[in-house]
């Protein structure tokens, strides 16, 4: 995430919580969600941004038809 969108307080579009932050680095890891609408939509033009802290992913990942898919990390990179 950029410099700027880390000193930014993000707030969960599924239940309006301020997402946890100290010093400028999130405390809680959350799904950040892009879409840049094109033709054949009827949103063209727009770009939409969904923010969803862990709860709120799980709550709306529980009522898709089919569940997202998901690969485990075999190698875990220290920073």
């Amino acid at each position: 995430m950029r410099n700027k969108e880390m000193s930014e307080a993000l707030v969960c579009n599924g239940c309006g919580r301020t997402l946890l932050q100290k010093n400028g680095i999130y405390r809680e890891d959350f799904a950040d969600l892009r879409k840049k609408w094109g033709y054949f939509s009827r949103k063209d033009t727009q770009n939409h941004r969904i923010v969803l802290c862990e709860n709120c992913y799980d709550r709306l990942t529980g009522l898709l038809a089919l569940p997202p898919q998901i690969e485990e990390e075999t190698e875990l990179l220290a920073l």
